[in-house]
């Protein structure tokens, strides 16, 4: 994502969640007549932004908000949608979790195609590159309802992949 912004101070929380500090953040929030601040007692601001250093450079890896277990194993939805991105037959995926009585929860990929459905061997593929619970249970063709004022809205597809694959 780039670099921090002078007399910005970042640091990590246990979950990997990205925490700022300094001079260019804002006071708070308005509300109720008075701002209220969105910092710690320390005054660190919880991003809600997953993260690591790569390069001497911030690379954003996903939304804590965005995280679901499955099996027991917490995945990270952008992770899986990079590593899908990355075959030769994906312009973009999204992936959402859908109930499931074994595992909780288990996820679904939303795929837009570059040229043409290549569902077997981008599963054949994936089944390479994406281990154990991270592999999408179901490959389902993109819905534009999965955006919402130009913005991906994953609780909507996730409700789409649940009805697809329960209907």
């Amino acid at each position: 994502s780039g670099q921090l912004l002078a007399d910005t101070q970042l640091k990590f929380d246990q979950r990997g969640q990205i925490l700022i500090k300094g001079d260019a953040l804002a006071l708070g929030y308005w509300g109720n007549d008075r701002v209220m601040s969105f910092t710690d007692e320390e005054g660190w601001f919880a991003t809600g932004d997953l993260g690591e250093w790569d390069d001497q450079c911030l690379k954003i890896t996903g939304r804590i908000n965005n995280m679901f277990v499955c099996g027991g194993e917490n995945l990270q939805p952008e992770t899986i949608e990079a590593i899908l991105c990355q075959s030769p037959w994906v312009r973009q995926a999204l992936v959402v979790p859908v109930p499931d009585q074994r595992w909780g929860q288990v996820p679904v990929a939303f795929i837009d195609w570059l040229d043409g459905e290549e569902e077997q061997r981008l599963q054949n593929w994936s089944n390479r590159q994406i281990n154990g619970m991270s592999q999408p249970r179901q490959l389902l063709r993109w819905e534009e309802v999965c955006y919402k004022n130009n913005k991906i809205d994953r609780l909507t597809c996730s409700n789409i992949a649940q009805q697809r694959l329960t209907g």
